[in-house]
């Protein structure tokens, strides 16, 4: 199974691969059903991850049908104190400097 990443999330081009496992039976009508290991996988993205869960699904024969799921959860990674105090430092650098032209004026 190939995916693209969850709407909102960045980069939205990068495409995931994974592989389903479960079983497959068949039904009285000619057709197969397909129940999948319905355990969430984790997926790691450019700044977080989300879980999927992928739907069992039964199949007539010669019919196709599209798979669904479930997204179980979606984090975004939270940045470092290290990088809030980059910033308050840079922002305070700017005021100081700021301050200090306008009392040279």
């Amino acid at each position: 199974m190939t995916f693209t990443a969850p709407a909102g999330t960045a980069p939205p081009t990068s495409l995931f691969t994974s592989a389903l496992t479960g079983t497959v039976t068949t039904i009285g009508n000619g057709g197969v059903f397909f129940d999948f290991n319905n355990a969430p996988q984790t997926y790691t993205f450019t700044g977080g991850t989300f879980s999927l869960t992928v739907n069992d699904v039964a199949v007539t024969a010669g019919d196709t049908v599209q798979a669904t799921g479930q997204l179980t959860s979606i984090t975004t990674a939270i940045p470092e104190p290290v990088t809030y105090g980059m910033l308050l430092a840079g922002l305070g650098l700017i005021g100081f400097v700021s301050r200090r032209r306008k009392q040279n004026v």
